[in-house]
């Protein structure tokens, strides 16, 4: 009777025991962010200014990620801060198992040249969704 208790305990161990890792989950590393130019400059002679950006966003982890690219800037002497995300058809939304992405951007508009001295880049994140 006895063998026959622990044949019985070892059987319902071993049912309750599970194999199946699907249930596991996977602690995901932040995405690697690289500011790799951000300038501001202006042109007086023709009432122009230009924002020049480039961003580079690595995946370290090994499962595909997706997220939302986005940085803020301040605009000086006014200390506007801006926040900006990255358009969602952008290819930096999905990154694959170490897989880098790069945003670059050259933009040239006619503005007040009077009413902005600079613009400073204060943060470059890259939030995981999923």
């Amino acid at each position: 009777m006895k063998n026959y208790c622990y044949i019985l305990i070892t059987f319902l161990l071993l049912l309750s025991c599970t194999n199946d890792d699907s249930q596991e989950e996977v602690l995901l590393e932040d995405v690697i962010v690289e500011n790799v130019l951000f300038e501001y400059t202006e042109d007086p002679a023709n009432g122009t200014a230009r924002l020049r950006y480039e961003f580079k966003f690595t995946n370290p982890n090994s499962v595909a990620v997706k997220g939302f690219p986005g940085y803020s800037y301040q605009t000086l002497p006014d200390e506007n801060v801006t926040f900006s995300m990255i358009r969602n058809d952008h290819p930096c939304v999905n990154l694959e198992p170490g897989e880098s992405c790069t945003i670059m951007r050259d933009i040239i508009d006619t503005i007040d040249l009077s009413s902005i001295d600079d613009i400073v880049l204060i943060d470059l994140k890259y939030t995981i969704s999923e």
